[in-house]
């Protein structure tokens, strides 16, 4: 199902709410304007696989759809930007009951990630499948309810 954040009838974020829980098998695209690291948590946590910006090319959409398919996730260039920006700009000074530690090869694929590595890349240089990449990047990105990360030594 492909929806639209932003609707005249209902709220976007309330469908995604809605089908979680009527439907919970239905896979689920979101195209959205707002490209900003609060509207991604919420539907990175409302279980939507492929997040698309308003802008985005038709190659991006069936990305999208061939990603949700095969249950695997999919962002635009420019929401996968905003996501990568919100772990850069993280506050520092965090309490120490309100963050997420993340393992040694957490830490060392959300550095990769932060110099701007592929998937494929991060892969080849950890020697490590892209699928495991993929897997550890959804972690890092969407770990927690507004946690903090800190990266082990």
């Amino acid at each position: 199902m492909i929806t639209d954040v932003d609707m005249p009838e209902m709220d976007g974020l309330d469908l995604l709410k809605t089908i979680n829980i009527d439907y919970p098998v239905v896979k689920v695209i979101a195209c959205t304007m707002h490209i900003n690291t609060w509207v991604l948590e919420k539907l990175i946590k409302n279980n939507v696989l492929g997040i698309i910006s308003k802008s985005s090319v038709k190659e991006d959409i069936e990305k999208a759809i061939q990603g949700a398919l095969k249950g695997e996730p999919f962002y635009s260039q420019d929401v996968y930007d905003a996501i990568v920006g919100g772990i850069k700009n993280k506050p520092k000074f965090i309490s120490k009951y309100d963050r997420v530690l993340l393992t040694k090869r957490e830490s060392q694929v959300l550095k990769l990630i932060a110099d701007e590595l592929t998937t494929s890349e991060i892969a080849a240089k950890l020697c490590l499948s892209i699928n495991t990449i993929e897997t550890h990047r959804n972690y890092i990105l969407f770990q927690g309810n507004n946690h903090h990360m800190v990266i082990g030594e």
